[in-house]
């Protein structure tokens, strides 16, 4: 029971550090070039752990002995991740089964060494992001949105009304797509683009599951109708950054076709940043489809 009670004061101390000092996810300082060694670190990801087990077992006779880990940035040029890990401290006797195969696992760590296609990062915390004190903890994202927990979108299309095609969105211009948004938001302050906006679309009354927020959205029309990829994001991806920089309590990303997985791990990232929480919802053309078709456009 001493153990597990200073392995919690620990675990607090150190989430207090994280947003006190507002330690950045690996993908923001990817998009701002600011890895370096000797920086701490936060990330959520899918990774791979090997070894958990026999190093635990050397532990028990007496051996110095380490586990490690590693993934890959897909949204990054595939960029390595790796690091090791020593089974000294760990927690609970499901420690090894936790930490042992693929699966996606919360890391506090320090930034060990960089190099040309991958980084080191030598571990303080790895464990299960736990989102509440439900049954189903380790499974509601509360940081992800569906555009059905939008109020002002109640009215769009079931998902199995008929056979969705995004080719309907192909001609559907931006610009028009915004106005349409705005007229379902019932926002009239549509701003005209311009090189150096931070988002595309900006509201004070959205409604999620009652509760009224403010929004950004980044609109991401036809020009390039293909999947959505960070590299289509701007440079860097400084969209994203640029977008996560309004004062807002919800981030918007809506395209005329499909969204990669990596843009969700951006946007996971940036949302569940301890020192600024906040929430993110992705339209992908499917659902920007059922909600122009639900309230008339289409």
């Amino acid at each position: 029971m001493k153990e597990v009670l200073i392995e919690r004061e620990l675990v607090a101390n150190c989430l207090s550090i994280i947003r006190d000092r507002e330690i950045a996810p690996i993908e923001e300082m990817l998009f701002s070039n600011s890895v370096e060694a000797g920086r701490l670190v936060t990330m959520h990801r899918f990774l791979y752990f090997r070894g958990a087990a026999a190093a635990l077992k050397k532990q028990q006779e007496g051996q110095k002995s380490y586990a490690d880990f590693h993934g890959k940035l897909s949204e990054f040029d595939e960029i390595l991740i790796e690091g090791k890990f020593s089974p000294e401290h760990f927690t609970c006797s499901s420690s090894t089964d936790r930490l042992s195969g693929r699966g996606t696992m919360f890391l506090l760590g320090l930034i060990d060494k960089v190099k040309e296609g991958s980084i080191q990062i030598r571990p303080i915390i790895i464990g299960d992001r736990v989102y509440g004190g439900t049954a189903d903890i380790f499974t509601q994202n509360i940081f992800h949105i569906l555009p059905e927990d939008i109020d002002e979108f109640s009215k769009m299309a079931p998902h199995n009304a008929q056979k969705w095609d995004i080719n309907r969105l192909r001609d559907v211009s931006e610009q028009t797509c915004k106005k349409w948004l705005a007229e379902i938001l019932n926002e009239g302050n549509v701003p005209k683009d311009w090189g150096g906006e931070t988002s595309d679309l900006i509201t004070n009354h959205i409604h999620v599951k009652g509760e009224r927020l403010s929004a950004a959205f980044l609109l991401k029309g036809p020009a390039k109708f293909h999947q959505l990829t960070v590299k289509d994001l701007g440079k860097n991806g400084d969209q994203i950054v640029r977008l996560f920089s309004e004062p807002v309590q919800v981030y918007i990303v809506q395209h005329c076709n499909y969204i990669t997985p990596a843009i969700i791990h951006t946007l996971d990232a940036f949302a569940s940043r301890l020192s600024s929480p906040s929430r993110y919802c992705a339209l992908d053309g499917i659902d920007t489809l059922r909600i122009l078709v639900g309230y008339g456009y289409l």
